[in-house]
């Protein structure tokens, strides 16, 4: 048992040691396609719903009502990941715009689990700024 779990993570310890070189080397890296980044995007704009007291302690009921009227803050969340799928420089330079407003709203929060949520939503603010592939 011990032998296995050792040859596992020398398995592992190599494969990520040779996509990280074809990486270095100028190869492309291994990305998530559009519609896993969107789909990602939908779960963390869910977020600021899913970590309310009502939603955690409210019943099945309480927490359809809750997904079927998000907030302002929600909305404009979910129009940044469609934006994601768009090719146009001009549309995906405005979405861009908006989730910077978002994400620097985000962060003023007093929370901590509230500036990890904006730190994992910085990323699709990234996104949004390079190229459509």
């Amino acid at each position: 048992m011990f032998l296995r779990v050792i040859v596992l993570i020398v398995s592992l310890s190599l494969s990520l040691s040779l996509s990280l070189e074809q990486s270095a080397a100028g190869a492309e890296p291994v990305t998530a396609t559009i519609n896993q980044q969107q789909k990602a995007c939908f779960k963390e704009a869910m977020w600021p719903l899913e970590n309310k007291s009502g939603y955690k302690n409210g019943s099945v009921r309480v927490r359809q009502q809750m997904r079927n009227s998000p907030g302002p803050e929600i909305r404009e969340m979910r129009l940044v990941c469609f934006a994601l799928s768009k090719k146009e420089a001009a549309d995906r330079a405005k979405a861009a715009e908006r989730c910077q407003r978002l994400v620097n709203e985000k962060r003023r929060r007093n929370t901590t689990a509230a500036r990890l949520h904006a730190e994992r939503a910085w990323h699709y603010c990234e996104t949004l700024q390079q190229p459509y592939r």
